[in-house]
């Protein structure tokens, strides 16, 4: 028999071929990768060999070099930096590093422009840290959310700004033209700049550590064994607040943050005959929150 006598015998021995390989592709998928120890190092491996470069796992980003190996921390690419968490997924959103607070976007880019929110406005300093966080303008003042506060925080901080917006809502900011400002969110001035805190992003790291080394060494008499009080800190770090008027505020072993917050406005309110004492007197804060077998420890940092 010639073998062009019956293509259509060689048509249907075709697709039955075809058919077997599509089985057998179907019975052994393509390897999936996963992950592997090389020493103290981890690798993504896939049939075999080392992936490298941005690699997607289990819906996170890795980084791995040109050895494969799983990066850690930042990471620079022209022009931007990255952060990759101890785990070595890409970091997104608030992140803190070493007591600073950095923004990084939905594609794991540092962020250095200025981010409003629907209450607040937060600036970078030119690593990226975290420089501020101010509440909008001409929006009264008192409360406003701060992102990257826990519960505790926050409700510390609403009891800082409503002390704040109490005390100045008299205030007379001697401005005879004032009632012809736009006080919308295009207005040259803020009227309300004296009502509410902003955060500052280094006192934060002052109150992190201090409220670290006061839960492990002692407090009294706003010092720590080891370490003094909050201008000997500021001074050996060369801050410049550290020629600020402050008020340095401990709370150890509460049961929840708003027991802090009412501490707060009784020891620290109106009614304190000393204006250093109120926490009004001051414009700018830090906050810092731990809690350790059920109680709450609390560090605020408060300068002028």
């Amino acid at each position: 028999m010639k073998s062009g006598k019956y293509p259509h015998n060689r048509l249907i021995c075709r697709a039955v071929l075809a058919g077997a390989a599509c089985a057998f592709m179907m019975a052994f998928p393509a390897a999936a990768s996963e992950w592997q120890r090389a020493g103290n190092d981890w690798v993504l491996t896939e049939n075999g060999e080392r992936l490298t470069g941005w690699q997607q796992k289990d819906g996170s980003w890795y980084y791995l070099g040109s050895d494969g190996v799983m990066r850690t921390r930042w990471l620079y690419q022209d022009p931007t930096w990255y952060y990759l968490r101890d785990s070595g997924a890409m970091a997104t959103g608030w992140t803190e590093v070493d007591g600073f607070w950095y923004y990084m976007e939905g594609d794991g880019s540092m962020r250095r422009a200025d981010l409003t929110t629907d209450e607040a406005v937060y600036s970078f300093r030119s690593d990226g840290s975290l420089n501020r966080v101010r509440q909008l303008k001409n929006q009264g003042g008192g409360a406003y959310r701060i992102d990257f506060f826990s519960d505790n925080q926050q409700e510390i901080a609403d009891a800082l700004n409503n002390l704040r917006q109490e005390a100045n809502d008299d205030v007379d900011l001697e401005d005879s033209d004032q009632n012809d400002y736009d006080r919308g969110e295009h207005a040259l001035y803020s009227y309300d700049r004296r009502k509410s805190f902003e955060f500052d992003g280094l006192l934060q790291k002052v109150a992190e550590h201090r409220l670290d080394l006061a839960i492990r060494n002692g407090y009294s008499a706003s010092a720590i064994p080891g370490e003094g009080k909050v201008e000997d800190y500021l001074k050996n770090i060369g801050s410049s607040f550290r020629s600020r008027r402050h008020l340095e505020i401990y709370f150890h072993g509460l049961s929840d943050g708003s027991s802090a917050a009412d501490r707060l406005e009784t020891r620290f309110g109106e009614d304190e005959k000393d204006a250093r004492r109120r926490a009004s007197y001051y414009r700018y804060a830090g906050i810092a929150e731990k809690t350790v077998d059920g109680r709450d420890y609390i560090m605020v940092e408060l300068f002028r």
